[in-house]
């Protein structure tokens, strides 16, 4: 099977937000390379804790109101 991105879906693609906010972006760039490595390390010790490698469930982010 072959699947190709069509025009309007690379246009509908090239709209969507980024998965972080542009501020924190900004911010977590800001930071010197130890105190980046030293945030990440600290992540992945906290999903590493909850077992997030054992989830069977993919994350997703959303606006507004949440669905009934």
């Amino acid at each position: 099977m072959h699947a190709r991105l069509t025009e309007k879906g690379a246009t509908v693609a090239s709209n969507l937000p980024g998965l972080l906010h542009d501020e924190f972006e900004k911010k977590f760039a800001s930071l010197d390379s130890g105190e980046r490595k030293q945030l990440v390390s600290a992540i992945e010790q906290i999903a590493e804790m909850m077992n997030a490698h054992k989830l069977d469930a993919v994350p997703f982010l959303m606006t507004g109101k949440f669905p009934d």
